[in-house]
């Protein structure tokens, strides 16, 4: 499923981050010039059988960057500005820099991270070879 999401979102070429299907403000969906182009390039089929996968991870917004073949899938989100998020990421070339928790549990090492955030990286587990899941502030 989530390698489906992968394939339809990337199948756009646009040059700048996407956010499907919108900025979402309680029931009205703005998006800005590269997201409507992004949105209306989809086409109808493709746009429901996104959302329906969407709905089938329990997620209900992406972003997307074509150029880097990034997306992120928010899982939770916390706070506002100075919050925290959760999202399984994918990453098509993935930098070998990339580091992963794999001793701990991620919520363990999130609370370990929260406790001195100048602890670094963001806490983060390898899923498969693309996708992983990760705490970002």
């Amino acid at each position: 499923m989530f390698d489906e999401i992968a394939t339809i979102a990337l199948s756009v070429p646009v040059n700048d981050c996407v956010v499907y299907p919108g900025y979402i403000y309680g029931d009205t969906i703005i998006r800005n010039e590269t997201d409507s182009i992004f949105f209306a390039e989809l086409g109808a089929a493709k746009r429901a059988r996104l959302d329906s996968l969407l709905q089938a991870v329990g997620r209900m917004d992406l972003s997307v960057s074509p150029a880097n073949r990034n997306i992120s899938l928010t899982c939770y989100r916390y706070g506002s500005i100075r919050g925290w998020t959760v999202n399984y990421t994918y990453m098509g070339e993935r930098p070998s820099v990339l580091t992963f928790v794999e001793d701990k549990d991620l919520y363990d090492a999130f609370l370990y991270w929260q406790g001195d955030k100048s602890k670094r990286p963001f806490p983060r587990k390898q899923l498969n070879k693309h996708w992983h899941i990760e705490y970002q502030q």
